[in-house]
């Protein structure tokens, strides 16, 4: 009997602990998402070039809206997007990185042909940050 009271006992301690942690790491992507200024984009395909991606960032009505910029060096970046092709597909998953504790803040993937990946995984990102940051017509639209 006494056996059963420890493990439960245990067990307890084991998912308490386990949620603190879930939140923990929630709290830290809500606040690294909400204190980001400045972001580093680094393209690991030759078929997605970091220029088309920082254009496609800057053309999203939230990063004007938010007063983000984008910046050359990665040492100075507040987040860094990562962006990667499946080898033999057609799919780009991308992650986005807290550069100080150099947590996963957010990720996702695009699938695309022609060109059209910067685009979406700008759409993709910007989407993901409306969960903490406010957008200026939202109060307005129903």
């Amino acid at each position: 009997m006494t056996k059963i009271v420890w493990l439960s006992v245990a067990l307890f301690f084991i998912v308490s602990n386990v949620q603190v942690r879930g939140q923990q790491a929630v709290d830290h992507e809500k606040e690294a998402l909400l204190q980001s200024k400045t972001i580093f984009v680094e393209s690991r395909s030759e078929f997605v070039k970091n220029a088309e991606v920082e254009n496609a960032l800057r053309s999203q009505p939230e990063f004007k809206q938010w007063k983000l910029e984008i910046v050359s060096r990665r040492e100075l970046a507040d987040l860094v997007v990562e962006i990667q092709r499946t080898p033999f597909t057609t799919n780009f998953p991308f992650r986005v990185i807290d550069a100080v504790s150099l947590r996963v803040v957010m990720s996702g993937e695009v699938s695309s042909l022609f060109g059209t990946v910067s685009g979406r995984v700008a759409r993709s990102m910007m989407k993901q940050m409306r969960k903490y940051r406010p957008v200026g017509n939202a109060a307005a639209k129903p």
